[in-house]
C-alpha cells in the first residue's frame, strides 16, 4: 500500500485492507485526522452496506478501529 507510512498504527492498515476502494478513501481521510491528533481512534458506523461513515472518536483509543452499528 503506497499510502502507508511508518507512523500508521497496524489496526488502521489492517482495516484499510478490508474495505472497498471507494470507502477506503473516506477512511483514509479519517486515519490522517487521527494520526494528526494522536489522541483518538476511529469509529466506523455501519448502519448498512450502503451507508457507512467514519470519524475520529473520543470513545475509541488511539490506534484502534471500531466498526459498529449505531
Amino acid at each position: 500500500m503506497e499510502y502507508v507510512k511508518a507512523n500508521v498504527p497496524r489496526a488502521y492498515i489492517e482495516y484499510l485492507s478490508t474495505v472497498d476502494e471507494e470507502f477506503r478513501e473516506t477512511v483514509l481521510m479519517v486515519v490522517k485526522q487521527s494520526i494528526a491528533d494522536g489522541l483518538h481512534g476511529i469509529l466506523v458506523n455501519s448502519r448498512s452496506a450502503h451507508h457507512r461513515q467514519a470519524e475520529v472518536s473520543e470513545e475509541v483509543p488511539y490506534g484502534q478501529v471500531v466498526d459498529a452499528i449505531r
